[in-house]
């Protein structure tokens, strides 16, 4: 009979549990960024939505002579655009536009789906934290008078969007 020389064991060797550990490492370590990257870019987009939402607010109350509001709601996490009753135009006498597209409300969800992990930090427009646009486009605080300075809407990452008094210019800070 021959001998087959020495047995090995069936474990892993100290170098061999290191190797694994380091490339683990590695894996994770690049994998962090990327998944903050992907929430980075969620708000970016939440924010342009957001833009682009507010702008539409306001061309829209320009197009109908009716004044038109963007009501931030911090604790769900949403926006809705409101339009005052042209026959009734007062703050009190609103109702939630339905989005043509899909023929639902115009409300815009965070925290959920395409936006998940994106929040409303803050909404400012002094007082309240929501904002309206008479017929010429002005913005207004909730007392329906002029901003007296810039309204800002803050999302996750200080992703900052900002209303300007007077003319209504709506712009992205990106962090």
């Amino acid at each position: 009979m021959v001998d087959p020389g020495p047995s090995r064991s069936l474990g892993f060797t100290l170098v061999e549990s290191l190797a694994v550990l380091v490339i683990v490492s590695i894996l994770f370590a690049t994998a962090i960024p990327a998944i903050r990257s992907v929430d980075e870019s969620r708000a970016a987009v939440a924010s342009e939505k957001l833009v682009d939402d507010l702008r539409f607010a306001q061309q829209r109350a320009i197009a109908t002579g009716v004044t038109h509001w963007v009501v931030f709601d911090k604790r769900d996490d949403n926006w809705v655009l409101l339009a005052e009753d042209p026959e009734n135009p007062e703050r009190a006498n609103v109702s939630t536009l339905i989005d043509a597209t899909t023929g639902h409300p115009f409300i815009q969800q965070l925290d959920a789906g395409n936006f998940k992990g994106v929040r409303i930090v803050s909404a400012g427009f002094n007082p309240g934290s929501e904002v309206g646009f008479d017929p010429n486009g002005k913005p207004l605080n909730r007392n329906e008078t002029g901003l007296p300075s810039v309204g800002t809407v803050t999302l996750s990452g200080n992703h900052q969007i900002q209303v300007t008094p007077e003319t209504g210019a709506v712009s992205y800070v990106a962090p």
